[in-house]
């Protein structure tokens, strides 16, 4: 009977193993399903999230102005810029008869990724070996400096004008913020070395364009290049364009949205907004590099330069303009702009 009754116990104690291991079994199932549907809700939400930020700050035409320099632009207007405006408005006027005495020829190039970009070459002196590379800003063309290009050309350089790519005439969804557009130019370098192998060339970018020159300084750029004028020149993409969301986003936080736009778009521009570094760049470069900055600049921030002025490895130096802010530098001090750069470039170019 013992016998009998201890048979009876081991198979109910078998049973509730047996039971005890198909529950453990089936909590972790339904433990790991519980997660895979968190994964691809998420996934989800990521997606959709920065697909709609991506798509408000950085795709072409549905990016519209900065807000974020909205403040500055109407400190601006109150505080004493009579004189800038006269500066820009006498410079206008002088590009207008400039442009009638010069020859732009338009050139094309196919970038890597197979989209059309759009340049104007004005060549003033076919036997000098001084040329420029001028680039203009966020949401800009390359008509936005041709007043810089009309003082090149008086200080003798030959003059390339690109548009970036979203810009102008050049194809293009999505902007580089300087990341993808570093590796244009290089190919746009090239165009000026197949016709004067010899050439002596010098980067002037604005805002995004000065981001383009400190970010391909640090790829292994051809020892052609020999100076850098960067003005309005932002630390990295991510710090910057997360001014613009905060100014256009005040009551959502920064995190997690910013961080939902990265994957987003790594698949569909090809590259992230922390890659887009200029600090990381500047470390790797053997370029001289001239930083402008003007001192009532809320866009970029002192601190902005002064990691650029730290993170630098080649020679460098930096000019603020006093009465200076984003994108107007030379029309705020315009002497004392365009002395110190030519002074610069004499160091390289000769």
């Amino acid at each position: 009977m013992e016998s009998v009754r201890g048979d009876i116990n081991r198979q109910d104690n078998e049973q509730t193993k047996k039971i005890s291991i198909g529950r453990i079994i089936g909590d972790i199932l339904e433990g790991v399903w519980t997660v895979v549907k968190l994964i691809v809700v998420v996934g989800i939400i990521t997606v959709v999230v920065g697909f709609l930020l991506s798509r408000d700050l950085m795709v072409r035409g549905r990016n519209g102005v900065r807000q974020s320099l909205t403040e500055q632009s109407m400190a601006n207007a109150v505080g004493g810029t009579r004189s800038k405006v006269a500066n820009k408005n006498q410079e206008d006027e002088k590009v207008k008869d400039w442009l009638t005495t010069v020859k732009r020829e338009k050139l094309t190039l196919e970038t890597d990724d197979k989209y059309i970009l759009v340049a104007r070459q004005i060549v003033v002196d076919a036997e000098t070996d001084k040329w420029v590379v001028i680039l203009h800003g966020y949401n800009g063309n390359m008509e936005d400096v041709y007043d810089i290009a009309m003082h090149y050309t008086e200080a003798g350089y030959n003059v390339l004008l690109p548009d970036l790519r979203s810009h102008g005439e050049s194809e293009g969804m999505f902007l580089g913020m300087g990341w993808l557009d570093r590796l244009d130019i290089i190919n746009w370098i090239d165009v000026v070395l197949e016709q004067n192998p010899s050439a002596k060339i010098a980067i002037h970018g604005v805002d995004i364009g000065a981001d383009t020159a400190l970010m391909l300084s640090g790829e292994p750029v051809k020892s052609s290049v020999k100076a850098i004028i960067a003005e309005g020149a932002y630390s990295n993409a991510w710090d910057i364009v997360r001014t613009e969301y905060k100014a256009r986003h005040e009551k959502l936080p920064a995190f997690p949205f910013m961080n939902m736009m990265n994957p987003v778009m790594k698949v569909w521009a090809g590259y992230t907004l922390k890659e887009a570094d200029a600090v990381k760049q500047v470390k790797n470069t053997f370029i001289p590099i001239l930083l402008i900055r003007g001192n009532e600049d809320t866009y970029v921030t002192e601190d902005m330069t002064e990691e650029l002025n730290q993170a630098i490895t080649s020679s460098h130096e930096v000019l603020n303009i006093p009465a200076g802010a984003h994108e107007d530098c030379r029309f705020a001090d315009p002497d004392t702009y365009y002395n110190k750069t030519f002074e610069f470039l004499e160091k390289y170019i000769k």
